[in-house]
Protein backbone atom coordinates (compact mmCIF):
# COMPACT_ATOMS: atom_id res chain seq x y z
CA UNK A 1 0.00 0.00 0.00
CA UNK A 2 3.12 2.47 1.06
CA UNK A 3 4.95 1.79 -1.89
CA UNK A 4 1.82 2.15 -4.65
CA UNK A 5 0.81 5.81 -2.29
CA UNK A 6 4.73 6.53 -3.38
CA UNK A 7 4.76 5.52 -6.80
CA UNK A 8 1.33 7.34 -7.29
CA UNK A 9 2.48 10.84 -5.82
CA UNK A 10 5.62 10.71 -8.26
CA UNK A 11 3.89 9.68 -10.88
CA UNK A 12 1.59 12.89 -10.54
CA UNK A 13 4.64 14.86 -10.05
CA UNK A 14 6.29 13.85 -13.02
CA UNK A 15 3.14 14.54 -15.14
CA UNK A 16 2.68 17.56 -13.85
CA UNK A 17 6.29 19.18 -14.13
CA UNK A 18 6.05 17.84 -17.61
CA UNK A 19 3.03 20.03 -18.04
CA UNK A 20 4.42 23.19 -16.51
CA UNK A 21 7.29 22.79 -18.79
CA UNK A 22 5.68 22.01 -21.96
CA UNK A 23 2.96 23.99 -22.04
CA UNK A 24 4.98 27.76 -21.75
CA UNK A 25 7.01 26.34 -24.19
CA UNK A 26 4.14 25.68 -26.91
CA UNK A 27 3.32 29.04 -26.16
CA UNK A 28 6.37 30.81 -26.32
CA UNK A 29 7.01 28.81 -29.71
CA UNK A 30 3.50 29.86 -30.93
CA UNK A 31 4.30 33.69 -30.59
CA UNK A 32 7.58 33.25 -32.02
CA UNK A 33 6.45 31.38 -34.95
CA UNK A 34 4.37 34.63 -35.56
CA UNK A 35 7.45 37.00 -35.44
CA UNK A 36 8.99 34.02 -37.99
CA UNK A 37 6.24 34.25 -40.33
CA UNK A 38 6.84 38.30 -40.81
CA UNK A 39 10.80 37.52 -41.00
CA UNK A 40 10.19 34.66 -43.68
CA UNK A 41 8.24 37.19 -45.56
CA UNK A 42 10.51 40.22 -45.31
CA UNK A 43 13.48 37.71 -46.26
CA UNK A 44 11.19 36.70 -49.38
CA UNK A 45 10.57 40.14 -50.32
CA UNK A 46 14.41 41.03 -49.80
CA UNK A 47 15.59 37.78 -51.84
CA UNK A 48 13.18 38.83 -54.96
CA UNK A 49 14.48 42.14 -54.90
CA UNK A 50 18.42 41.24 -54.41
CA UNK A 51 17.78 38.52 -57.01
CA UNK A 52 16.04 40.79 -59.33
CA UNK A 53 18.86 43.88 -59.26
CA UNK A 54 21.50 41.10 -59.91
CA UNK A 55 20.01 40.23 -62.61
CA UNK A 56 19.34 43.91 -64.00
CA UNK A 57 22.95 44.14 -63.57
CA UNK A 58 23.91 41.25 -65.67
CA UNK A 59 21.56 42.32 -68.46
CA UNK A 60 22.54 46.04 -67.97
CA UNK A 61 25.93 44.86 -68.55
CA UNK A 62 25.41 43.13 -71.84
CA UNK A 63 23.59 46.54 -73.06
CA UNK A 64 26.39 48.71 -72.15
CA UNK A 65 28.68 46.77 -74.27
CA UNK A 66 26.18 47.15 -77.25
CA UNK A 67 26.35 51.27 -76.20
CA UNK A 68 29.91 51.28 -76.62
CA UNK A 69 30.49 49.50 -79.44
CA UNK A 70 27.60 51.06 -81.27
CA UNK A 71 30.01 54.65 -80.28
CA UNK A 72 32.78 52.85 -81.57
CA UNK A 73 31.04 52.49 -84.86
CA UNK A 74 29.51 55.35 -85.12
CA UNK A 75 33.27 57.18 -85.65
CA UNK A 76 34.77 54.09 -87.56
CA UNK A 77 35.11 56.22 -90.78
CA UNK A 78 36.47 53.03 -92.77
CA UNK A 79 32.95 51.63 -91.96
CA UNK A 80 31.55 54.69 -93.45
CA UNK A 81 33.40 54.87 -96.36
CA UNK A 82 32.78 51.10 -97.12
CA UNK A 83 28.69 52.01 -96.79
CA UNK A 84 28.67 54.63 -99.46
CA UNK A 85 31.29 54.01 -101.64
CA UNK A 86 30.04 53.54 -105.25
CA UNK A 87 31.05 50.24 -106.56
CA UNK A 88 31.73 49.70 -110.31
CA UNK A 89 31.98 45.86 -110.04
CA UNK A 90 31.21 43.33 -107.80
CA UNK A 91 34.87 42.29 -107.72
CA UNK A 92 35.55 45.47 -106.15
CA UNK A 93 32.81 44.69 -103.40
CA UNK A 94 34.74 41.55 -102.94
CA UNK A 95 37.86 43.11 -102.07
CA UNK A 96 36.41 46.14 -100.31
CA UNK A 97 34.31 43.61 -97.39
CA UNK A 98 37.60 41.04 -97.32
CA UNK A 99 40.03 43.93 -96.37
CA UNK A 100 37.53 45.28 -93.71
CA UNK A 101 37.37 42.86 -90.61
CA UNK A 102 36.35 45.36 -87.58
CA UNK A 103 33.24 44.30 -87.22
CA UNK A 104 34.41 40.29 -87.14
CA UNK A 105 36.54 40.81 -84.55
CA UNK A 106 34.31 43.17 -82.44
CA UNK A 107 31.73 40.00 -82.12
CA UNK A 108 34.90 37.76 -81.17
CA UNK A 109 35.60 40.09 -78.46
CA UNK A 110 31.85 40.46 -77.28
CA UNK A 111 30.73 37.10 -77.32
CA UNK A 112 27.51 37.93 -76.25
CA UNK A 113 26.68 39.73 -79.74
CA UNK A 114 25.01 37.81 -82.01
CA UNK A 115 25.47 40.42 -85.34
CA UNK A 116 26.29 43.63 -86.35
CA UNK A 117 24.77 44.99 -89.22
CA UNK A 118 24.38 48.52 -91.43
CA UNK A 119 21.57 49.20 -93.64
CA UNK A 120 22.23 51.84 -96.34
CA UNK A 121 20.66 52.94 -99.20
CA UNK A 122 23.66 52.31 -101.46
CA UNK A 123 22.01 50.56 -104.09
CA UNK A 124 25.63 49.29 -105.67
CA UNK A 125 26.59 47.87 -102.41
CA UNK A 126 25.88 43.99 -102.03
CA UNK A 127 25.00 42.26 -99.16
CA UNK A 128 27.40 40.74 -97.20
CA UNK A 129 28.92 40.07 -93.21
CA UNK A 130 28.59 43.79 -92.24
CA UNK A 131 26.75 45.74 -95.05
CA UNK A 132 23.49 45.30 -95.60
CA UNK A 133 21.07 47.00 -98.62
CA UNK A 134 17.50 48.38 -97.81
CA UNK A 135 15.41 47.03 -99.39
CA UNK A 136 11.87 47.81 -99.48
CA UNK A 137 10.60 45.31 -97.10
CA UNK A 138 13.44 46.90 -94.46
CA UNK A 139 12.17 50.54 -95.76
CA UNK A 140 8.44 50.08 -94.20
CA UNK A 141 9.63 48.06 -90.91
CA UNK A 142 9.33 50.25 -87.84
CA UNK A 143 12.66 49.85 -86.22
CA UNK A 144 13.73 51.36 -89.72
CA UNK A 145 11.58 54.17 -89.94
CA UNK A 146 12.06 55.29 -86.18
CA UNK A 147 15.63 54.49 -85.96
CA UNK A 148 16.13 57.00 -89.90
CA UNK A 149 14.06 59.66 -87.82
CA UNK A 150 15.30 59.93 -84.37
CA UNK A 151 18.47 60.61 -85.83
CA UNK A 152 21.56 59.42 -83.97
CA UNK A 153 19.59 58.46 -80.89
CA UNK A 154 19.49 54.80 -79.69
CA UNK A 155 16.72 52.68 -80.01
CA UNK A 156 15.76 49.12 -78.50
CA UNK A 157 13.85 46.85 -80.25
CA UNK A 158 12.60 43.52 -80.50
CA UNK A 159 12.27 41.72 -84.02
CA UNK A 160 13.67 39.31 -86.69
CA UNK A 161 16.16 40.57 -89.24
CA UNK A 162 16.74 38.70 -92.62
CA UNK A 163 19.25 35.78 -90.72
CA UNK A 164 17.22 34.85 -87.82
CA UNK A 165 13.88 32.46 -87.11
CA UNK A 166 12.96 33.98 -83.99
CA UNK A 167 13.36 37.75 -82.51
CA UNK A 168 16.56 39.03 -80.98
CA UNK A 169 16.62 42.13 -78.20
CA UNK A 170 18.57 44.54 -81.08
CA UNK A 171 20.38 48.26 -80.64
CA UNK A 172 19.47 50.20 -83.76
CA UNK A 173 21.12 53.86 -84.14
CA UNK A 174 21.85 55.90 -87.27
CA UNK A 175 24.96 56.57 -88.52
CA UNK A 176 25.36 60.18 -90.09
CA UNK A 177 28.54 62.13 -91.37
CA UNK A 178 29.28 65.74 -90.13
CA UNK A 179 27.46 67.11 -93.11
CA UNK A 180 24.36 65.42 -92.43
CA UNK A 181 24.80 62.82 -95.00
CA UNK A 182 22.77 59.85 -94.18
CA UNK A 183 25.22 56.34 -94.10
CA UNK A 184 23.24 53.77 -92.88
CA UNK A 185 21.62 52.34 -89.44
CA UNK A 186 23.79 50.45 -87.31
CA UNK A 187 21.65 47.18 -85.83
CA UNK A 188 23.68 45.29 -82.90
CA UNK A 189 21.52 41.89 -82.20
CA UNK A 190 21.97 40.27 -78.86
CA UNK A 191 22.24 36.63 -78.50
CA UNK A 192 18.23 35.49 -76.98
CA UNK A 193 19.73 32.38 -74.69
CA UNK A 194 22.14 34.95 -73.06
CA UNK A 195 19.04 36.92 -72.00
CA UNK A 196 17.20 34.05 -70.80
CA UNK A 197 19.55 32.36 -69.04
CA UNK A 198 19.83 35.33 -67.00
CA UNK A 199 15.62 35.39 -66.06
CA UNK A 200 16.11 31.37 -65.62
CA UNK A 201 19.08 31.63 -62.77
CA UNK A 202 16.55 31.70 -60.05
CA UNK A 203 13.04 30.48 -58.97
CA UNK A 204 11.50 33.96 -58.94
CA UNK A 205 9.14 34.76 -61.86
CA UNK A 206 10.87 37.50 -63.79
CA UNK A 207 10.51 39.06 -67.30
CA UNK A 208 11.97 41.65 -69.23
CA UNK A 209 9.74 44.95 -70.93
CA UNK A 210 10.07 46.53 -73.56
CA UNK A 211 8.17 49.93 -74.25
CA UNK A 212 5.51 48.51 -71.56
CA UNK A 213 5.87 45.00 -73.61
CA UNK A 214 7.17 41.60 -72.47
CA UNK A 215 9.81 40.85 -75.01
CA UNK A 216 11.22 37.50 -72.70
CA UNK A 217 10.39 36.16 -69.66
CA UNK A 218 10.97 32.45 -67.46
CA UNK A 219 8.39 29.91 -67.57
CA UNK A 220 7.47 30.70 -63.43
CA UNK A 221 6.31 34.28 -65.06
CA UNK A 222 3.97 32.92 -68.00
CA UNK A 223 2.06 30.72 -65.52
CA UNK A 224 0.53 33.49 -64.12
CA UNK A 225 -0.64 34.66 -67.47
CA UNK A 226 -0.27 38.81 -67.42
CA UNK A 227 -1.87 40.75 -70.27
CA UNK A 228 0.63 40.76 -72.80
CA UNK A 229 1.38 44.82 -73.37
CA UNK A 230 0.35 48.26 -72.39
CA UNK A 231 -0.95 49.48 -69.67
CA UNK A 232 -2.83 46.83 -68.35
CA UNK A 233 0.62 44.82 -68.07
CA UNK A 234 2.02 47.42 -65.81
CA UNK A 235 -1.32 47.83 -63.71
CA UNK A 236 -1.36 43.56 -63.55
CA UNK A 237 2.36 43.58 -62.28
CA UNK A 238 2.63 46.43 -59.89
CA UNK A 239 -1.22 45.33 -58.15
CA UNK A 240 -1.18 45.68 -54.27
CA UNK A 241 -1.72 42.08 -54.31
CA UNK A 242 1.78 41.23 -55.48
CA UNK A 243 4.79 41.82 -54.05
CA UNK A 244 6.99 43.00 -57.55
CA UNK A 245 10.36 44.58 -58.01
CA UNK A 246 11.56 46.68 -60.67
CA UNK A 247 14.77 47.71 -61.91
CA UNK A 248 15.32 49.78 -65.11
CA UNK A 249 18.01 48.45 -67.89
CA UNK A 250 17.70 51.24 -69.98
CA UNK A 251 15.25 54.51 -69.88
CA UNK A 252 15.26 57.65 -72.83
CA UNK A 253 12.61 59.23 -74.35
CA UNK A 254 12.66 55.83 -77.05
CA UNK A 255 13.20 53.18 -75.05
CA UNK A 256 12.10 51.95 -71.87
CA UNK A 257 13.91 48.50 -70.90
CA UNK A 258 13.01 47.02 -67.69
CA UNK A 259 13.10 44.22 -65.34
CA UNK A 260 10.09 42.80 -63.71
CA UNK A 261 10.31 40.19 -60.92
CA UNK A 262 6.61 39.85 -59.50
CA UNK A 263 5.41 36.94 -56.62
CA UNK A 264 1.78 36.99 -55.77
CA UNK A 265 0.96 37.49 -51.88
CA UNK A 266 -0.73 34.72 -51.93
CA UNK A 267 1.35 32.75 -53.21
CA UNK A 268 4.44 33.97 -50.18
CA UNK A 269 1.69 33.35 -47.64
CA UNK A 270 1.20 29.74 -48.48
CA UNK A 271 4.62 28.55 -48.60
CA UNK A 272 5.26 30.30 -45.14
CA UNK A 273 2.45 29.01 -44.08
CA UNK A 274 3.23 25.16 -45.64
CA UNK A 275 6.66 25.66 -43.12
CA UNK A 276 4.88 26.66 -40.59
CA UNK A 277 2.64 23.84 -40.35
CA UNK A 278 5.46 21.15 -41.30
CA UNK A 279 6.91 23.17 -38.03
CA UNK A 280 3.92 22.66 -35.62
CA UNK A 281 3.56 19.32 -36.94
CA UNK A 282 7.01 18.74 -35.46
CA UNK A 283 6.75 20.11 -32.81
CA UNK A 284 3.36 18.23 -31.89
CA UNK A 285 5.17 14.79 -33.27
CA UNK A 286 8.12 15.68 -30.61
CA UNK A 287 5.29 16.59 -28.32
CA UNK A 288 3.57 13.17 -28.40
CA UNK A 289 6.83 11.05 -28.98
CA UNK A 290 8.07 12.40 -25.32
CA UNK A 291 4.46 12.01 -24.02
CA UNK A 292 5.03 8.49 -24.59
CA UNK A 293 8.20 8.03 -23.51
CA UNK A 294 7.48 9.56 -20.15
CA UNK A 295 4.70 6.99 -19.62
CA UNK A 296 7.01 3.98 -20.43
CA UNK A 297 9.69 5.80 -18.17
CA UNK A 298 7.11 6.15 -15.11
CA UNK A 299 5.96 2.48 -15.90
CA UNK A 300 9.42 1.23 -15.84
CA UNK A 301 10.23 3.31 -13.14
CA UNK A 302 7.98 2.27 -10.63
CA UNK A 303 8.71 -2.00 -11.77
CA UNK A 304 12.46 -0.70 -10.19
CA UNK A 305 11.33 1.44 -7.22
CA UNK A 306 9.17 -1.87 -6.06
CA UNK A 307 11.85 -4.69 -6.82
CA UNK A 308 14.34 -2.29 -4.88
CA UNK A 309 12.03 -1.55 -1.77
CA UNK A 310 11.26 -5.67 -1.72
CA UNK A 311 15.09 -6.25 -1.77
CA UNK A 312 15.94 -3.91 1.09
CA UNK A 313 12.96 -5.37 3.15
CA UNK A 314 14.90 -8.59 2.49
CA UNK A 315 18.14 -7.19 3.39
CA UNK A 316 16.67 -5.32 6.69
CA UNK A 317 15.57 -8.85 7.54
CA UNK A 318 18.65 -10.45 7.66
CA UNK A 319 17.69 -12.53 4.48
CA UNK A 320 20.56 -11.95 2.34
CA UNK A 321 20.18 -14.40 -1.63
CA UNK A 322 18.87 -11.19 -3.96
CA UNK A 323 19.89 -10.83 -7.21
CA UNK A 324 23.65 -8.78 -7.67
CA UNK A 325 22.06 -6.31 -9.72
CA UNK A 326 18.98 -4.61 -10.84
CA UNK A 327 18.15 -3.67 -14.75
CA UNK A 328 19.37 0.06 -15.86
CA UNK A 329 22.41 2.27 -15.66
CA UNK A 330 21.01 5.32 -13.53
CA UNK A 331 20.41 6.46 -9.99
CA UNK A 332 18.29 3.64 -8.62
CA UNK A 333 20.36 0.84 -10.39
CA UNK A 334 23.39 2.92 -8.60
CA UNK A 335 21.18 2.71 -4.76
CA UNK A 336 20.80 -0.93 -5.73
CA UNK A 337 24.67 -1.51 -6.08
CA UNK A 338 25.59 0.23 -2.55
CA UNK A 339 22.57 -1.87 -1.23
CA UNK A 340 24.38 -5.43 -2.49
CA UNK A 341 27.58 -3.64 -1.67
CA UNK A 342 26.12 -3.21 1.79
CA UNK A 343 24.48 -6.77 1.94
CA UNK A 344 27.91 -8.23 1.14
CA UNK A 345 29.83 -6.25 3.79
CA UNK A 346 27.21 -7.53 6.25
CA UNK A 347 27.50 -11.18 5.37
CA UNK A 348 31.39 -11.03 5.85
CA UNK A 349 31.70 -9.35 8.66
CA UNK A 350 28.79 -12.10 10.09
CA UNK A 351 30.77 -15.09 8.56
CA UNK A 352 34.68 -14.16 8.65
CA UNK A 353 34.90 -12.02 11.64
CA UNK A 354 37.49 -9.07 11.69
CA UNK A 355 40.27 -10.82 14.10
CA UNK A 356 40.36 -13.87 11.48
CA UNK A 357 41.10 -11.74 8.58
CA UNK A 358 44.07 -9.61 10.38
CA UNK A 359 45.94 -12.91 11.39
CA UNK A 360 45.35 -14.25 7.80
CA UNK A 361 46.46 -11.36 6.55
CA UNK A 362 49.90 -11.81 8.92
CA UNK A 363 49.86 -15.48 8.04
CA UNK A 364 50.19 -14.39 4.46
CA UNK A 365 52.77 -11.85 4.85
CA UNK A 366 55.05 -14.60 6.98
CA UNK A 367 54.69 -17.16 4.09
CA UNK A 368 55.92 -14.74 1.60
CA UNK A 369 58.48 -13.82 3.41
CA UNK A 370 59.81 -16.71 4.40
CA UNK A 371 59.47 -17.97 0.95
CA UNK A 372 61.02 -15.09 -0.68
CA UNK A 373 64.32 -16.28 1.48
CA UNK A 374 63.73 -19.61 0.47
CA UNK A 375 64.01 -18.38 -3.02
CA UNK A 376 66.52 -16.22 -3.10
CA UNK A 377 69.17 -19.12 -1.63
CA UNK A 378 68.27 -21.56 -4.09
CA UNK A 379 70.43 -21.63 -6.56
CA UNK A 380 71.65 -24.43 -9.43
CA UNK A 381 74.57 -26.34 -8.62
CA UNK A 382 74.99 -28.18 -11.61
CA UNK A 383 76.97 -25.16 -12.90
CA UNK A 384 79.71 -25.81 -9.61
CA UNK A 385 80.10 -29.33 -11.00
CA UNK A 386 80.42 -29.02 -14.32
CA UNK A 387 82.90 -26.40 -13.97
CA UNK A 388 85.00 -28.71 -11.34
CA UNK A 389 84.87 -31.48 -13.60
CA UNK A 390 86.21 -29.00 -16.71
CA UNK A 391 89.46 -27.84 -14.54
CA UNK A 392 90.04 -31.48 -13.84
CA UNK A 393 90.22 -32.65 -16.90
CA UNK A 394 91.79 -29.71 -17.91
CA UNK A 395 94.62 -30.35 -15.33
CA UNK A 396 95.46 -33.39 -16.75
CA UNK A 397 95.43 -33.05 -20.09
CA UNK A 398 97.61 -29.16 -20.08
CA UNK A 399 99.48 -28.72 -16.93
CA UNK A 400 99.52 -25.10 -17.42
CA UNK A 401 98.56 -21.49 -15.74
CA UNK A 402 95.11 -22.06 -17.57
CA UNK A 403 94.31 -24.90 -14.83
CA UNK A 404 95.99 -21.87 -12.12
CA UNK A 405 93.13 -19.40 -13.64
CA UNK A 406 89.97 -21.36 -13.64
CA UNK A 407 91.02 -22.24 -9.91
CA UNK A 408 90.91 -18.69 -8.97
CA UNK A 409 87.86 -17.92 -10.82
CA UNK A 410 86.37 -20.84 -9.48
CA UNK A 411 87.12 -19.53 -5.69
CA UNK A 412 85.91 -16.52 -6.98
CA UNK A 413 82.26 -18.24 -8.31
CA UNK A 414 82.61 -20.53 -4.88
CA UNK A 415 83.04 -16.93 -2.19
CA UNK A 416 80.28 -14.93 -4.32
CA UNK A 417 77.86 -17.95 -4.42
CA UNK A 418 77.69 -18.35 -0.50
CA UNK A 419 77.89 -14.54 0.50
CA UNK A 420 75.01 -13.43 -2.09
CA UNK A 421 72.10 -15.61 -0.65
CA UNK A 422 72.78 -14.02 2.65
CA UNK A 423 72.49 -10.12 0.84
CA UNK A 424 68.87 -8.48 0.57
CA UNK A 425 70.50 -6.59 -2.61
CA UNK A 426 73.74 -6.04 -4.47
CA UNK A 427 75.12 -3.23 -7.24
CA UNK A 428 74.17 -4.62 -10.53
CA UNK A 429 78.01 -4.43 -11.70
CA UNK A 430 78.65 -6.85 -9.17
CA UNK A 431 75.67 -9.32 -10.43
CA UNK A 432 77.59 -8.81 -14.14
CA UNK A 433 81.12 -9.79 -12.66
CA UNK A 434 79.82 -13.30 -11.06
CA UNK A 435 78.40 -14.02 -14.72
CA UNK A 436 81.40 -12.80 -16.15
CA UNK A 437 83.49 -15.20 -13.92
CA UNK A 438 81.15 -18.18 -15.09
CA UNK A 439 80.99 -17.27 -18.77
CA UNK A 440 84.76 -17.56 -18.38
CA UNK A 441 84.62 -21.07 -17.01
CA UNK A 442 81.74 -22.10 -19.72
CA UNK A 443 84.32 -20.58 -22.51
CA UNK A 444 87.16 -22.96 -21.08
CA UNK A 445 84.80 -25.99 -21.30
CA UNK A 446 83.85 -25.06 -25.02
CA UNK A 447 86.65 -23.15 -26.35
CA UNK A 448 85.84 -21.79 -29.49
CA UNK A 449 81.71 -22.74 -29.39
CA UNK A 450 81.13 -20.28 -27.19
CA UNK A 451 81.26 -16.64 -27.18
CA UNK A 452 80.03 -13.58 -24.95
CA UNK A 453 79.47 -10.55 -24.55
CA UNK A 454 78.19 -8.56 -21.55
CA UNK A 455 77.19 -4.39 -21.83
CA UNK A 456 75.99 -1.78 -19.15
CA UNK A 457 74.29 0.97 -20.29
CA UNK A 458 73.54 2.80 -17.11
CA UNK A 459 75.42 5.40 -15.58
CA UNK A 460 75.36 4.88 -11.97
CA UNK A 461 75.00 2.19 -9.26
CA UNK A 462 71.90 0.83 -9.32
CA UNK A 463 70.25 -1.71 -6.84
CA UNK A 464 69.33 -5.43 -7.92
CA UNK A 465 68.11 -8.68 -6.28
CA UNK A 466 70.73 -11.25 -6.51
CA UNK A 467 71.43 -14.61 -8.63
CA UNK A 468 68.46 -12.78 -11.08
CA UNK A 469 70.89 -12.75 -14.07
CA UNK A 470 73.25 -15.68 -13.83
CA UNK A 471 70.30 -18.66 -14.26
CA UNK A 472 69.21 -16.40 -17.11
CA UNK A 473 72.83 -16.84 -18.76
CA UNK A 474 72.97 -20.56 -17.06
CA UNK A 475 69.89 -21.13 -19.59
CA UNK A 476 71.05 -19.63 -22.36
CA UNK A 477 74.35 -21.72 -22.51
CA UNK A 478 73.03 -25.36 -21.39
CA UNK A 479 69.96 -25.07 -23.80
CA UNK A 480 71.24 -22.66 -26.44
CA UNK A 481 74.02 -25.23 -27.24
CA UNK A 482 71.81 -28.32 -27.73
CA UNK A 483 71.98 -30.03 -30.16
CA UNK A 484 73.62 -27.67 -32.12
CA UNK A 485 77.42 -27.85 -33.53
CA UNK A 486 78.02 -24.11 -34.95
CA UNK A 487 79.22 -21.71 -32.83
CA UNK A 488 76.96 -19.81 -30.07
CA UNK A 489 76.96 -16.28 -28.93
CA UNK A 490 75.49 -15.16 -25.40
CA UNK A 491 75.18 -11.51 -24.48
CA UNK A 492 73.78 -9.66 -21.76
CA UNK A 493 72.74 -5.88 -22.38
CA UNK A 494 71.59 -3.55 -19.49
CA UNK A 495 70.13 -0.42 -20.49
CA UNK A 496 67.03 2.05 -19.32
CA UNK A 497 63.98 2.61 -20.58
CA UNK A 498 60.73 4.83 -19.43
CA UNK A 499 61.81 4.97 -15.99
CA UNK A 500 62.56 1.06 -15.89
CA UNK A 501 65.77 -1.08 -16.13
CA UNK A 502 65.69 -3.85 -19.14
CA UNK A 503 68.37 -6.60 -18.90
CA UNK A 504 67.89 -9.08 -21.80
CA UNK A 505 69.87 -12.26 -22.13
CA UNK A 506 70.09 -12.90 -25.71
CA UNK A 507 71.59 -16.49 -27.75
CA UNK A 508 71.16 -17.45 -31.10
CA UNK A 509 71.81 -21.14 -30.77
CA UNK A 510 68.75 -23.97 -31.14
CA UNK A 511 65.90 -21.74 -29.90
CA UNK A 512 62.90 -23.25 -28.95
CA UNK A 513 59.70 -25.08 -30.78
CA UNK A 514 56.48 -23.18 -30.89
CA UNK A 515 54.60 -25.48 -28.37
CA UNK A 516 57.26 -25.82 -25.84
CA UNK A 517 57.76 -21.83 -26.12
CA UNK A 518 54.15 -21.57 -24.85
CA UNK A 519 54.21 -24.31 -22.06
CA UNK A 520 57.58 -22.94 -20.66
CA UNK A 521 55.48 -19.38 -20.76
CA UNK A 522 52.60 -20.79 -18.91
CA UNK A 523 55.03 -21.96 -16.53
CA UNK A 524 56.53 -18.78 -15.74
CA UNK A 525 53.61 -16.90 -15.23
CA UNK A 526 51.87 -19.69 -13.38
CA UNK A 527 55.51 -19.81 -11.04
CA UNK A 528 54.78 -23.55 -10.74
CA UNK A 529 58.21 -24.35 -8.77
CA UNK A 530 58.02 -27.79 -9.49
CA UNK A 531 58.29 -27.46 -13.26
CA UNK A 532 62.04 -28.29 -15.30
CA UNK A 533 62.57 -24.43 -15.94
CA UNK A 534 62.78 -24.17 -12.58
CA UNK A 535 65.56 -21.35 -13.13
CA UNK A 536 63.29 -18.84 -15.05
CA UNK A 537 60.55 -19.26 -12.91
CA UNK A 538 62.53 -18.51 -9.50
CA UNK A 539 64.05 -15.51 -10.97
CA UNK A 540 60.14 -14.36 -12.20
CA UNK A 541 59.03 -15.26 -8.77
CA UNK A 542 61.62 -13.18 -6.61
CA UNK A 543 61.29 -10.39 -8.85
CA UNK A 544 57.32 -10.04 -8.76
CA UNK A 545 57.29 -10.68 -4.86
CA UNK A 546 60.12 -7.77 -4.25
CA UNK A 547 59.14 -5.50 -6.62
CA UNK A 548 55.50 -5.86 -8.05
CA UNK A 549 53.00 -7.76 -9.84
CA UNK A 550 53.81 -5.04 -13.15
CA UNK A 551 57.79 -6.20 -13.23
CA UNK A 552 59.04 -10.42 -14.13
CA UNK A 553 60.74 -11.79 -17.30
CA UNK A 554 59.15 -12.18 -20.76
CA UNK A 555 60.72 -14.72 -23.40
CA UNK A 556 60.63 -14.76 -26.75
CA UNK A 557 62.48 -17.23 -29.15
CA UNK A 558 62.66 -18.67 -32.83
CA UNK A 559 63.45 -22.00 -33.17
CA UNK A 560 67.45 -22.84 -34.84
CA UNK A 561 67.47 -19.00 -34.93
CA UNK A 562 67.76 -17.34 -31.18
CA UNK A 563 65.86 -17.45 -27.82
CA UNK A 564 65.91 -13.62 -25.64
CA UNK A 565 64.90 -13.21 -22.46
CA UNK A 566 64.19 -9.63 -20.63
CA UNK A 567 63.96 -8.88 -17.06
CA UNK A 568 62.22 -5.54 -16.15
CA UNK A 569 62.23 -4.03 -12.78
CA UNK A 570 61.99 -0.41 -11.72
CA UNK A 571 64.80 2.27 -11.73
CA UNK A 572 65.64 2.71 -7.90
CA UNK A 573 67.87 5.20 -6.51
CA UNK A 574 68.63 3.29 -3.11
CA UNK A 575 71.94 3.59 -1.10
CA UNK A 576 73.72 0.50 -1.54
CA UNK A 577 75.54 0.57 1.63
Amino acid sequence: MKINKLLNSVERKLYLIYFIIAIPIFVIIFVLSIFVRNDQIENKISEINNVTAQVARNISDLTQKGTELSNLLYYDTELSDLALHNYQTNFEVYEKYKNYTITSEYIKYYPEIRKIKLYVENQTALSGNTIIPVTKEIRDTIWYRNSVKRKTRELWAVYKDETSTHKNLTLNRSIYLEDGQLVGVLAISFFTDNLISNLNQSDIPMALVLNGQVIFSNSLFDQYKYPPNGEDLIDAIEDENNIYSKNVIVENPDSKLYIYATIPKKVINEEVNRYLIYAYLGILTSFLFSYLLLILFVKNFGIRVTKLKKNMDKVANGYFNIPSKIEGNDEIAEIYSKLYMTMQSQRKLIYDRYKYEIDNKNQELMLKEAEFSFLASQINPHFLYNALENIRMQAVLNNDRQVANAIKILSRLLRRALETPHKKIIDIEDELKFVDDYMKIQKMRFEERIEYALSNNLNNEHPILPLIIQPLVENAVVHGMENISRKVTVSVKIMEFNHEILIKVHDNGSGIEVSELIAIKEKINSMNMSSKNIGLVNVNKRIKLYYGEQYGLEIESVENVYTCVTLKIPKIVEDLK
